[in-house]
């Protein structure tokens, strides 16, 4: 059946987004494990400046982070089952700066600690990529200016990440409030 084929179809390499990740702590590796689960996008290289950490825990206890442990975990997923059967290898970086100059990146991931997130996001649209930010974007109102003038100069697509107002709970929460079920709201 038509749907059968719909579901089992690949997505062809110019239909695909080449991602790049900065930032592989715990929320980093949140996000490669969805992208890893996306057909329509491969992440093609990662950065930290760890290449092996541990968080919290005491060394060589719980999941391994850093650059170390994200292209075993990419590598281990893709291999010759990669999206398009294409996969050539995992390009690791220390440099935020030396990733977002690569050629072969659609848009930067930003999942660095927050101080990061301007820096990493502007050296992202100055190199043609579109950016997937964790939040906050920044700090100060003159720095959320820069990124929108960057990303108008550009004409570039900048997410913020804020889970929570695309989950499910709490969509339905301002569903309520909206739809006046809890009452007048001031």
């Amino acid at each position: 059946p038509a749907s059968a084929v719909a579901r089992d179809r690949r997505s062809a390499p110019s239909e695909r987004i080449a991602l790049g990740i900065v930032g592989l702590g715990s929320r980093g590796f949140n996000l490669i494990d969805a992208f890893l689960r996306e057909q329509d996008a491969q992440i093609v290289a990662v950065c930290d400046v760890d290449s092996l950490h541990y968080r919290d825990r005491p060394w060589g206890q719980g999941t391994a982070f850093g650059r170390e442990g994200a292209k075993k975990r990419i590598e281990a997923r893709y291999g010759e089952n990669s999206p398009g059967g294409r996969y050539r290898g995992l390009g690791v970086h220390a440099d935020y700066r030396e990733l977002c100059a690569r050629e072969d990146l659609d848009s930067v991931v930003v999942v660095t600690p927050d101080h990061w997130h301007l820096l990493c996001a502007l050296a992202a649209l100055a190199a043609g990529k579109d950016v997937y930010c964790e939040k906050p974007l920044t700090h100060r109102f003159c720095e959320g200016q820069a990124i929108c003038r960057e990303v108008a100069r550009r004409k570039a697509v900048v997410q913020v990440g804020s889970q929570q107002r695309s989950d499910a709970r709490f969509r339905q929460a301002v569903e309520l409030i909206l739809n006046g079920h809890i009452g007048r709201v001031r």
